[in-house]
C-alpha cells in the first residue's frame, strides 16, 4: 500500500513539473514573439518614415526651384506637427547611429523611433532642439559617443551639421537641459545607466553645437525640375553606372587629399575636410536611389591658409560620365584649440 501511494505521488509530481515546463515554454515563446513584433514594427515604421521624408524633400525642392524661393524658408513656416509625424533623420556616423525622429515622446512614439521633445524648436529651427530615445533601442550606440563627434540632422528642407561639445549625467527631474540656450544647439536625452534593468534613475545628456546648414537641393534635381520628366528618367537609367564611378572616386579621395599635404597645418586641414566629407556622405550612402551627384567627392584640393583661417578649394567628380563640367567645393575652416573646424561649405 505504501508503494502504491508513493507511486501515485510521484506521478502527480511528474505531471505538475511537465505542466510548469509547458507554461514556461509557452511564456518564452510568447516573449520572443512579442520582441519580434516590436522590432519588426519599429523597422517598418522607420522605413516608411524615411520614404515619407524623402517624398516631402522632393516636393519641397521642386516647389522651391519652381518658385525661386530658398528651401530654408519652408522650415520657418512649418506649423507644429501632430504626434508621430516624421520630422528628420538623425545620424552620428562614427558610432553607427541612424534613426528617424518623430514628433512626441509618448511610449508608443519612442518605441518606434526617436522622439522630438515638445515645446522645443523643431529640427532645422534655431535654438535648442531636444530629442529623446530609449537607451536599449535607438539610442543604444549613444553610450560610445565622444566630444567632437559629428551629428547630422537631415530635414526635408536642409541638412544641419552639429558637433558634440559635451555630455553628462543628470537627475531624471532635471529639465533645464532642454531649456533655451544662447547658441543654436542639439540636445540628446536617454536613460542612464545603459545596463540598468527596469526604469533607470538618471538621464544621459549629449549637447552638440550647431556648425552649419547645407541646402540638400542638388543641381541635378534643379535641372530635372526645369527640363521635365524626360531628363529625370534618363538620369535614373544612368544611375547605376554613375554610382560605380562615384564609388571609385570616393575610394581615391583620401589618397588625393593626403598626397598633396605640404606641412602640418596643410595636413590637418585636409584631414578635417576629409573627415567632414565622410560624415556628409554617410546618410546618402544608405539610400539605394540616392542621386550620385549629391555625394561630396573630390579629385584634388588646393589649400590656402591665412593665420587662423583656411580655405579648401576641391574639384569634384563630374555629375555623369557624359558631363564635361565638374563641381567645385569651397570649404571654409577656422582653427580652434589647435584643431581645424569646418565653418562653411559651398558648391559651384
Amino acid at each position: 500500500m505504501r508503494g502504491t501511494r508513493y507511486g501515485g505521488s510521484n506521478s502527480r509530481g511528474t505531471r505538475l513539473l511537465r505542466y510548469v515546463e509547458r507554461v514556461f515554454l509557452m511564456g518564452g515563446v510568447a516573449a520572443l514573439a512579442w520582441c519580434a513584433y516590436i522590432v519588426t514594427d519599429a523597422y517598418i515604421l522607420q522605413r516608411l518614415a524615411r520614404e515619407r521624408l524623402e517624398s516631402t524633400s522632393r516636393e519641397t525642392r521642386f516647389a522651391s526651384t519652381s518658385s525661386g524661393a530658398p528651401s530654408t524658408k519652408a522650415a520657418s513656416a512649418r506649423s507644429r506637427p501632430t504626434t508621430g509625424t516624421p520630422l528628420a533623420e538623425l545620424s552620428i556616423p562614427r558610432i553607427g547611429l541612424s534613426a528617424v525622429v518623430l514628433h512626441g515622446t509618448d511610449a508608443h512614439t519612442l518605441r518606434l523611433g526617436l522622439g522630438h521633445i515638445d515645446n522645443t524648436p523643431l529640427p532645422g529651427e534655431a535654438g535648442n532642439v531636444a530629442i529623446a530615445g530609449h537607451r536599449d533601442s535607438f539610442f543604444r550606440p549613444l553610450r560610445n559617443v565622444q566630444v567632437g563627434d559629428d551629428i547630422l540632422l537631415e530635414t526635408p528642407e536642409e541638412r544641419v551639421h552639429y558637433r558634440v561639445s559635451a555630455f553628462r549625467v543628470v537627475n531624471s527631474h532635471d529639465v533645464a537641459v532642454v531649456g533655451p540656450t544662447r547658441e543654436d544647439a542639439l540636445t540628446l536625452v536617454t536613460c542612464y545607466p545603459f545596463w540598468f534593468i527596469g526604469e533607470a534613475p538618471d538621464r544621459f545628456v549629449v549637447r552638440a553645437t550647431r556648425i552649419g546648414v547645407f541646402d540638400t537641393t542638388p543641381p541635378g534635381i534643379r535641372d530635372a525640375a526645369d527640363n521635365g520628366a524626360t531628363q529625370s528618367h534618363k538620369a535614373r537609367e544612368g544611375n547605376l553606372a554613375a554610382s560605380r564611378r562615384v564609388s571609385r572616386s570616393i575610394q581615391s579621395t583620401s589618397v588625393a587629399l593626403s598626397a598633396r599635404g605640404a606641412n602640418d597645418d596643410d595636413a590637418l586641414v585636409r584631414k578635417a575636410v576629409d573627415r567632414f566629407r565622410l560624415a556628409y556622405n554617410a546618410p546618402l550612402a544608405r539610400h539605394r536611389e540616392a542621386v550620385p551627384d549629391r555625394l561630396m567627392t573630390f579629385r584634388f584640393c588646393e589649400i590656402a591658409i591665412a593665420g587662423s583661417t583656411a580655405t579648401a578649394t576641391c574639384n569634384g567628380a563630374p555629375a555623369s560620365p557624359q558631363s564635361d563640367s565638374s563641381p567645385i567645393w569651397t570649404v571654409g575652416l577656422r582653427r580652434i584649440n589647435d584643431e581645424w573646424t569646418i565653418t562653411s561649405v559651398a558648391m559651384n
